[in-house]
């Protein structure tokens, strides 16, 4: 059979053309989840304060939706390293930038993570605000509402009202916390969480709080963030409970830590270091619970520890053991086990044991 490559040359051309087309936007996608493309705009528009009101101006651009705390309030043209302004932010401020918001096209993000407590009232000011349509909405926009994690916990439940009267103007809105992958919603409608990142935040909030003699929050609320938190987690992620099991050690949530202490241990791979964690963490919970087999199980993941070779830990739960034996006044053991974690960690982990050294200080012999 007879055959030339010339009459095919057209096709050819084209399906390297596709294919060429198909790689880069499959590249450009993948930049884009990451952190945005390199592709400059200026023609967008962005608001800004200035002075005693609001302005939109021109702006260099990426095309990736960013949150930007300038006005409240960004279109989906907001450069990413863009500087955030730390003004707070008022329910005024939103019903005085809604008709700008309106018409802007595209990516919306509403930041609110500025705001010092739960901004309820300028959600409803956003919603009530935004101006109806005559007709039926032809355009859908996104709206993302970022607020702070605790904020986004509290609210999460309330705003539904407030989200299906936008919904009725034209507008699909999120609540979002700001650790959040909001931008997967944005791009491709999946709600996506991080709880690595919550967790960072919430162990950052039991630290600040334990410096700060004001601004904690009252153990109902932490009760709630800790059950929110836990509803996110897959349910099978001994690591992350016990990271969340140590948050609600450290900010008191004593029943709490119990049950996510359990669960812990439940899900850690036996003889695994994380059963060896997860074990000291519920020694730690039964105890501050007032039951006295929690040092039972210090004692099984000090056993564990030791078999494992896991010294750090080791030594850790000799802290713990060391406190106990404190509290109840049988100092001799109290510095057997101090010595103990001294010899398992030296100085760079002092971490480690100084809450028990700080406490036999504190305690001397009579």
């Amino acid at each position: 059979m007879w055959v030339t490559s010339a009459p095919f040359w057209p096709a050819r051309w084209f399906g390297s053309l596709l294919a060429w087309f198909v790689a880069n936007s499959r590249r450009a996608h993948a930049r884009l989840r990451r952190g945005g493309l390199g592709v400059r705009r200026h023609d967008a528009r962005a608001l800004s304060r200035s002075g005693s009101g609001v302005e939109l101006r021109e702006q260099t651009v990426r095309s990736r939706p960013t949150a930007l705390a300038l006005a409240a309030v960004v279109s989906s043209e907001t450069p990413a390293g863009a500087p955030r302004e730390t003004a707070t932010i008022s329910p005024n401020d939103i019903e005085q930038t809604v008709a700008l918001l309106h018409d802007l096209r595209g990516l919306l993000v509403l930041d609110l993570t500025q705001v010092s407590s739960p901004p309820l009232e300028h959600c409803r000011v956003l919603a009530t605000s935004w101006p109806s349509d005559p007709a039926a909405p032809t355009h859908r926009r996104r709206l993302v509402i970022l607020v702070k994690f605790e904020h986004w916990v509290l609210l999460r439940t309330v705003l539904t009202a407030e989200l299906e009267l936008l919904a009725t103007k034209g507008v699909e809105a999120l609540l979002c916390y700001e650790e959040q992958h909001w931008d997967d919603w944005c791009l491709e409608g999946r709600i996506v969480h991080n709880v690595e990142r919550v967790l960072r935040t919430l162990s950052a909030l039991v630290e600040r709080q334990r410096s700060e003699s004001t601004g904690a929050l009252p153990a109902s609320h932490w009760k709630i963030l800790l059950a929110t938190t836990a509803s996110i987690l897959d349910g099978s992620s001994p690591d992350e409970l016990c990271e969340l099991t140590r948050i609600a050690l450290g900010c008191g949530a004593n029943e709490e830590a119990l049950d996510l202490a359990n669960e812990a241990v439940r899900y850690a791979r036996k003889g695994s270091l994380l059963a060896c964690r997860a074990l000291r963490l519920l020694g730690v919970a039964m105890m501050r619970q007032g039951l006295g087999s929690g040092a039972h199980a210090l004692r099984d993941a000090l056993d564990l520890a030791v078999a494992i070779g896991a010294n750090l830990e080791a030594a850790a739960v000799l802290n713990e053991l060391g406190l106990h034996y404190l509290s109840r006044g049988e100092r001799d053991e109290a510095e057997s086990q101090l010595q103990a974690a001294v010899a398992l960690c030296p100085d760079e982990h002092a971490e480690l044991w100084a809450p028990l050294r700080n406490g036999l200080a504190e305690n001397p012999p009579n």
